[in-house]
Parts: structure tokens; C-alpha cells; sequence
């Protein structure tokens, strides 16, 4: 009772913290659409900084902030200067002020709906209350998404570790379903099929997703190859049981996964993608057939790692990065960032790119991807990114928002 009672007389004494909230929230709700969406791109995210601050003494020694009305601007330079300086430990009382930003961002969202005469959900939120949560998945938004009808998932470091599920993924799913999104799953490991996957979803998420909302490398290597005419050739795979079996059934391809069980010249592809019993023999045979056969080399995606329970280890990329060492020639990839399965998932849920969103926890694939379909992106650091490797990614790679979970996509 006393650390509450010192909190709250903390919290009283700096009144003009909440007043900031207030004043924003009153300017959007006279705010035309694209002056709102200006200052919510602008504005929003200094103010989530502002508000991680909320714990450091220092940073209330500086006057409220000024807002100017006319001029739709808010001087807090100082003030932001004062709050990246400190080390201090966050306030508890700072999710009050986030409820301001949440609650500014929603109202905002909705008035632009109604604008555009686009259908509003109007579903209360079912998300628990957490007054002392760990606000990280709030505070690091970057940026503002608009309205969206798609909504495209890595699995890997987003949905779960291994076979371990992520916190919140679950849940954000469902939000979205329930609230008449369509969502797809798009994952670069080629080991597994679709109903396999389908399966883990169901096993370690606890989610029933229909298996042509799941698309793969394997899966997009399969579709290339058929819509290029490649049925009833011959492809020695590096891989495991889910490629092979996707580029039978979806590919028609003859399928060869044993070294020297043919001739190389009568391999037409050699398709390299996880393999977790990968050996010389593997990669010598792979050699010979595109280097003294006439085999076209296909990498199913360049993931030099994958994210686990325990840490990163060697992807399917690293055994492609053997092959192209071996050879000297560089390989065809379909996975992420190459948009073929990213085009694929339009087309089959009807919407141009601009009307979707990519999420992940990678910058070279699951942002790059989405940043070529010109999708929006958000990049989650529940898998193999950090904060610092994002903030100091290339333009092409920087996501639209960087979350720390899936608490916070609406």
C-alpha cells in the first residue's frame, strides 16, 4: 500500500504528461484525415518514446509540451533528448499514459473508416487488462498501418520457437479472424508440407488454418515449376520429405533424393532446401549434375539460419551456400525475399499488395519480401532480429513497424 501511494503521488505530480495525452486526443477528433494520419506518422511514435520516459525524473524537469495548433506541431525535442539519455528503470505508472496512445491511435483509425465508408468492426476489445504488463510491444511502434484486409504470417520466430508457441501469437490470430481479416501463413523452411504444417499450427498454436492459407518454399518452388513446364522432368532434391513430396504431388516432377542413384545428365534440377541429413555425397552428386550435366540449380529460400528454442541454427541457406561454392554458380531462389509465393498469396485472396501486410522477425526476408510486393511491413523481434540490428537496417529493409510482440496488431 505505501509503493502504491508513493506511485500515485508520483503519478499526480506530473499532470502535464496526461495533459499531453488529452490535447492530442482533442486535436484528432478535429483533425481533417490526412492532417490526422500526418500527425499519427509524425507524432505518434515521438509520443510512445515520450511516454517511455514517463519513469525518468529528468525528463519533467523540462515544461509541458507545446503544441502549436495552427501549425500542427510539437516542439519536445529537449524533452526526447532527456528521455534517450536515461537508464533508468520504467515506471509502472507508464501503461496509464500508453492507454493515451492506444486509445488515440483506435479513434483515429475509426474516424478514417468512416471517411472512407469502409465497414467498422465495432468489436470490444478482448484483450485482458494488465496494468503493470511489459509494455515493449507497445512502446516501440515506429510507424502507423493503415486499414488492411490481408494479413501474411512467417511461422518460424513469429508464431513459435521449435515446438514451442510465441506469447500472444495465438491470440493475435484469432483478433484478426474474428474481426474479418484474411490471414495466410508464408514460411521459408521447405522441410515440412502444407498439411504438416497445418498440423504444428493446430499442435503447438492450437489454430485450425485451412491448408491453402499455408504457403512454403517448398510449396512456391512446386507452383513455379509447374506453371513453367517442368512436369515430368527429373530433380535431385536436397532436401527432406516435405519438398520432395510437394514437388510430386504439386510439381509432377520425378523426384531423385538418392547420390548416384541416376546418371547427372539426366537430372534436369537440382533443388536444394533444408536437410538436416545433409552429407558429401549429398553435395558432390548436386556438383556433377550442374556442373558436367545440364541441371538447372533452384534454391527453395536463403536462410543462412532458423530460429529454435535454443537459439539460431544452419538453414536451408547454408547448405544452398555449399552447392554455389561447389559449383561457382549462383541459384535460382523462389523462397523470401523473392516475391513469387508473396504474389501467389494475392492472388489467391484477390487484393492488390498495398491492402496487405507482411509480418516477421526477418529483415533480409520476411521486410524485403513485403517491401518488393509493396506490402506494408512489421517486423516482430520475438525471432532472430534486435532491436539495434533493425534501427540500423538499409531502406530497403526497414519495416514499417517494429513490435515487440503480437499484443499490439490491430
Amino acid at each position: 500500500m505505501l509503493l502504491q501511494a508513493k506511485c500515485r503521488s508520483e503519478f499526480e505530480r506530473r499532470v502535464p504528461v496526461c495533459e499531453a495525452g488529452k490535447i492530442i486526443n482533442a486535436f484528432l477528433k478535429e483533425a481533417d484525415e490526412l492532417t490526422g494520419l500526418y500527425v499519427l506518422q509524425r507524432v505518434y511514435p515521438l509520443f510512445c518514446i515520450y511516454i517511455r520516459g514517463f519513469h525518468c525524473r529528468k525528463s519533467f524537469l523540462i515544461p509541458a509540451v507545446l503544441v502549436r495548433w495552427k501549425g500542427y506541431s510539437i516542439l519536445c525535442s529537449k524533452l526526447l533528448l532527456s528521455v534517450l539519455l536515461s537508464d533508468e528503470k520504467p515506471h509502472p505508472w507508464s501503461d496509464l499514459l500508453w492507454a493515451y496512445t492506444v486509445h488515440t491511435r483506435a479513434h483515429f483509425r475509426l474516424k478514417r473508416l468512416e471517411k472512407l465508408g469502409l465497414p467498422q468492426s465495432g468489436r470490444k476489445s478482448t484483450r485482458p487488462v494488465r496494468p503493470f504488463d511489459n509494455l515493449a510491444s507497445v512502446v516501440l511502434h515506429s510507424g502507423v498501418l493503415t486499414p488492411s484486409s490481408v494479413y501474411v504470417f512467417d511461422l518460424d520466430g513469429v508464431m513459435y520457437l521449435g515446438d514451442t508457441p510465441i506469447q500472444y501469437a495465438a491470440e493475435a490470430i484469432r483478433r484478426l479472424v474474428d474481426a474479418g481479416k484474411s490471414v495466410y501463413y508464408l514460411t521459408n523452411n521447405s522441410g515440412r508440407t502444407r498439411s504438416s504444417y497445418q498440423q504444428k499450427l493446430r499442435d503447438v498454436n492450437g489454430l485450425d488454418v485451412p491448408v491453402d492459407r499455408i504457403y512454403t518454399s517448398a510449396y512456391a518452388t512446386s507452383l513455379y515449376l509447374s506453371d513453367n513446364g517442368a512436369a515430368g522432368k527429373t530433380a535431385y532434391v536436397i532436401g527432406e520429405a516435405g519438398l520432395a513430396q510437394e514437388l510430386e504431388e504439386v510439381g509432377h516432377l520425378k523426384v531423385v533424393t538418392i547420390p548416384d542413384s541416376v546418371d547427372p545428365d539426366e537430372i534436369d534440377y537440382v533443388i536444394v532446401g533444408i536437410d538436416r541429413q545433409f552429407t558429401y555425397d549429398k553435395l558432390r552428386f548436386a556438383h556433377a549434375a550442374v556442373t558436367r550435366g545440364h541441371a538447372t540449380f533452384i534454391a527453395t529460400n536463403r536462410d543462412a539460419t532458423f530460429p529454435m528454442e535454443v537459439g539460431e541454427i544452419p538453414g536451408g541457406g547454408s547448405l544452398v551456400a555449399a552447392v554455389a561454392t561447389a559449383t561457382g554458380i549462383e541459384p535460382l531462389t523462389i523462397g523470401k525475399p523473392e516475391p513469387h509465393a508473396y504474389e501467389a498469396i494475392l492472388r489467391s485472396a484477390g487484393v492488390p499488395a498495398s491492402e496487405s501486410i507482411m509480418i516477421g522477425d526477418r529483415l533480409d526476408t520476411d521486410i524485403a519480401v513485403g517491401k518488393r510486393a509493396g506490402a506494408q511491413t512489421v517486423l516482430v523481434l520475438t525471432g532472430v532480429t534486435s532491436r539495434q540490428i533493425a534501427d540500423s537496417a538499409p531502406e530497403v529493409w526497414r519495416p514499417d513497424m517494429i513490435i515487440g510482440d503480437l499484443r499490439s496488431l490491430t
